[in-house]
């Protein structure tokens, strides 16, 4: 995936967004946004010969697993390869917490608190992933 592509997943629009939605929006498609660049990456590396492990399969899955707790067995299970399949849900969930914030209803503390623990927990993976060797052109930004 060269820059050109990488900018084209990056630059979608809706990081300008940010400041307008509820943090639990913001969590929620964040995690929604890394399992789907994760994806593409791999496949990328793949196509181009690249050594796959370059990806914090591990913090993505942590990521899913504050989303989605009862989801643990199936990812436990079927590893971080399979988190797409559980991309229907956590659109779901995108979607009710958007409806919410339309609404006006606000968000309580234990929503407030699974959003900056995603969000953490994605920043420190991207924080990693900048100190390592990883091709500019396969880093989630």
């Amino acid at each position: 995936m060269g820059p050109a592509s990488q900018e084209r997943i990056s630059n979608t629009g809706a990081h300008a967004c940010k400041p307008y939605v509820g943090p639990l929006v913001w969590a929620y498609y964040e995690a929604f946004e890394a399992i789907v660049v994760t994806a593409i990456a791999k496949m990328m590396a793949l196509k181009g010969g690249i050594k796959i492990d370059l990806v914090d399969d591990e913090a993505l899955k942590k990521v899913v697993l504050i989303v989605l707790p009862h989801q643990k067995k199936f990812i436990e299970n079927a590893g971080a390869n399979s988190l797409g399949m559980l991309l229907p849900e956590i659109e779901n969930l995108l979607l009710i917490s958007i409806r919410d914030l339309l609404r006006g209803k606000e968000a309580d503390e234990e929503s407030l608190n699974q959003a900056m623990e995603i969000s953490a927990t994605l920043r420190e993976s991207r924080n990693r992933q900048s100190a390592s060797d990883v091709p500019p052109q396969l880093r989630s930004h």
